[in-house]
């Protein structure tokens, strides 16, 4: 018998926030993500007060919806913002929930979406991702038109966001020298103050590095 289950994942693959060195144009807007369903699918819901959100309550606009940027998020060089979601990473997702579906759904361990709570980061590119997520976990019920609840933390970035999940930079030479790369970039008048107390945080951490 199935008690409880927790899935807890990232977003999907998505724009960076710095161009890449050796080829600054690729990031074209032609490789945003494409939901334009999310808005009916999606209700959010914040997990203090239990009030209602609107999708463009989220960091980073909506692919469901013009994009719109509480963080007021730069173009890259070939005119794609940063952070945003990609196509591939909405695919990503939907193979996330099409295993979930085969996992759960198809064995009977779940009947119905009422018996999965949805969760989300206050950020676009997150609350996308789960779209295509729940796409391929409960088709029948998004091609019925079923509104589902989202519930959202509070709003904000590095050390007030809870709700964020870090990559692990020791596995990629590759990406710890973009990382740092960027946040060298970013340091200074850009950076927000509470991004720089996380960022502090983070370099105090064994393991970490900002060479």
């Amino acid at each position: 018998e199935l008690v409880q289950a927790h899935v807890v994942f990232r977003h999907g693959a998505r724009s960076p926030f710095n161009d890449s060195p050796d080829a600054p144009g690729i990031w074209a807007p032609s490789l945003r993500a494409k939901a334009s369903k999310l808005p009916q699918t999606f209700q959010l819901v914040d997990s203090v007060s239990g009030s209602k959100r609107p999708l463009s309550h989220a960091m980073g606009g909506s692919a469901g919806a013009a994009d719109r940027s509480i963080t007021e998020e730069r173009a890259l060089g070939g005119g794609l913002n940063c952070g945003m979601l990609t196509e591939p990473g909405l695919e990503q997702a939907r193979l996330l929930g099409k295993r979930l579906h085969e996992a759960y759904v198809e064995t009977g361990l779940v009947s119905e979406p009422g018996e999965v709570l949805l969760r989300s980061s206050l950020t676009a590119r997150t609350i996308e991702t789960l779209f295509g997520c729940v796409t391929a976990l409960f088709p029948e019920a998004v091609a019925a038109g079923k509104t589902f609840d989202v519930v959202v933390g509070e709003k904000g970035v590095g050390s007030k966001h809870t709700d964020w999940i870090n990559v692990s930079l020791d596995s990629c030479p590759r990406l710890m020298c973009l990382f740092n790369e960027g946040v060298k970039q970013w340091n200074g008048a850009r950076m927000p103050a509470d991004v720089a107390a996380f960022m502090d945080t983070c370099q105090k951490t064994p393991g970490w590095s900002l060479e």
